[in-house]
């Protein structure tokens, strides 16, 4: 039996920290409500001392994902070109970090010039960081750092699948966010037509819109590449028993690059219990790293 006496939140997983035991649950209702808890030792993964709890529960989330999608669906080796959608959030920053340790050149985007700054700031620094809001094309930016071979992979964080048009200016009126200092800034969404025309023959994309869909000239695009189109949902490993040790080598991978601070994750600011409900209406402002909820 162990006493939860401190627990971190990220999304729909909860990672209840005892000592120097990190403990891995998977949807877990009501936690609030418990003192007292078991649970299997395949559930427990060791925290490093030098780790805080702060650290190690922001890690996780973004680490899960990121290795996901560059190990086990991108495949990413040393020497591959890696653009990655949105590097300033908290899944983009531990997935760059992961590509350069792997020895892959990095490319990311970002939508506003505060995150351009932060990324271009950024040891060791990227092949190439796209402004989304004052590139002219995205495609052009690619091919350019890539003496015209094109990417290969690309990983989003979500696409549009429009361009231009009537369709474009709606989702450019939807997309409105707020600066700091209250100034309405507009993002330029990554389209799907962006991604498959800067991947090079036998690229990779992957993908997080759930709901993707391609146009028979998009499919014929990709298959004239022999592009490959994988969909990533990083819960996936707790729907099958048969990959629980998969996501636990994940995570114990991850411990261990905490450890040796090979792998440095951006938490923004932590926020108290109480204090939950007022930063979920402020959390959109947030453009850089994560925001941890501790008690």
């Amino acid at each position: 039996m162990l006493h939860l006496s401190r627990w971190e939140n990220q999304s729909q997983d909860y990672f209840l920290c005892h000592q120097n035991v990190l403990v891995v649950l998977m949807n877990v209702k009501f936690l609030y409500l418990l003192l007292l808890s078991s649970c299997t030792i395949f559930c427990i993964v060791n925290k490093p001392e030098n780790v805080n709890h702060i650290t190690a529960a922001g890690a996780i989330l973004p680490g899960v994902w990121a290795y996901t999608a560059l190990h086990y669906q991108g495949h990413v080796t040393a020497g591959d070109t890696v653009l990655i959608c949105d590097g300033a959030t908290a899944n983009g920053l531990v997935a760059i970090q992961l590509a350069q340790l792997w020895g892959a050149k990095v490319m990311a985007t970002a939508a506003q010039q505060e995150e351009t700054d932060y990324l271009e700031k950024l040891e060791p620094p990227l092949a190439a960081v796209i402004n989304m809001s004052k590139t002219k094309s995205l495609t052009e930016t690619c091919l350019a750092e890539t003496g015209g071979l094109g990417v290969d992979c690309v990983i989003d964080q979500g696409v549009e699948m429009f361009s231009s048009g009537e369709r474009y200016s709606e989702i450019v009126l939807s997309s409105l966010s707020h600066s700091n200092d209250g100034e309405v800034m507009k993002r330029r969404p990554v389209t799907k037509h962006d991604i498959i025309s800067s991947l090079g023959v036998g690229g990779r994309w992957v993908t997080s819109t759930a709901q993707l869909q391609l146009d028979p000239p998009d499919s014929e695009f990709l298959f004239m590449k022999g592009a490959t189109v994988s969909f990533l949902f990083d819960h996936m490993w707790m729907l099958s028993g048969a990959q629980q040790g998969k996501y636990l080598h994940i995570i114990q991978d991850l411990m261990e690059k905490l450890q040796k601070e090979e792998l440095r994750p951006m938490i923004h600011h932590t926020v108290m219990l109480p204090d939950v409900c007022g930063e979920l209406e402020r959390l959109s402002h947030h453009l850089i790293g994560k925001v941890v909820m501790r008690t």
